[in-house]
């Protein structure tokens, strides 16, 4: 399959770890697999398919850390890794060549440390999704050089410190989640009772 250029799968019932080889699909631009039922990590040879333009492995149960080699993709737009099991930080790598890069979705994970500043190279960026996660520290004040970005939502995670001023700077943004980003506790106090979120009806997008 060396002229294949997309490939896609989504939304099926795919299960089993991707295979360790991806040698032959040299000319591959789309690769989605997303909402299947693959497990396991990201294989090494993933890198060899160097003209990768969007990457959806979403919905799924990968598990481990996101591979550096991600930041290797140069005509890379699209990395959508939302939705599995995946932990440890996000790589800094992510920003090495990320010029194209429009949509970085990397929501309900288990990632912790946070957010690279790395990720302000990434400067045509339109979405950023970083919500429930395990991610603190403090939110970089270089996010205030995305000024393509439209959509930013980090909420459900345990950052600390104030929220930089830089950010209004981002003149594009039209939406800016933060709710519980600085407070993603099981239990929170309303109206001076504690209740559990399991018993709490809260919006879900």
């Amino acid at each position: 399959m060396g002229k294949l250029q997309v490939l896609d799968l989504e939304g099926n019932l795919i299960s089993g770890a991707l295979p360790s080889q991806f040698s032959g699909l040299r000319k591959l631009k789309v690769l989605n697999l997303g909402f299947n039922k693959i497990f396991g990590g990201m294989p090494s040879s993933l890198s060899n398919c160097t003209g990768l333009q969007v990457l959806s492995l979403a919905g799924n149960q990968l598990n481990g850390s996101i591979p550096g080699f991600v930041g290797g993709f140069m005509d890379l737009s699209g990395l959508h890794l939302s939705f599995n099991l995946l932990s440890g930080s996000i790589p800094v790598e992510i920003g090495d060549n990320c010029g194209k890069m429009e949509h970085l979705e990397l929501s309900g994970n288990y990632l912790t440390g946070g957010i690279p500043r790395e990720i302000a190279k990434c400067s045509g960026l339109k979405t950023l999704l970083l919500y429930s996660n395990l991610l603190e520290e403090v939110l970089p004040s270089e996010l205030g050089q995305l000024s393509q970005l439209q959509v930013m939502d980090v909420s459900r995670n345990n950052f600390g410190g104030p929220i930089p001023p830089q950010i209004s700077n981002c003149t594009s943004l039209s939406i800016l989640v933060l709710a519980n980003s600085w407070n993603p506790l099981p239990n929170v106090s309303i109206l001076g009772g504690s209740y559990s979120m399991e018993k709490l009806a809260l919006p879900v997008d």
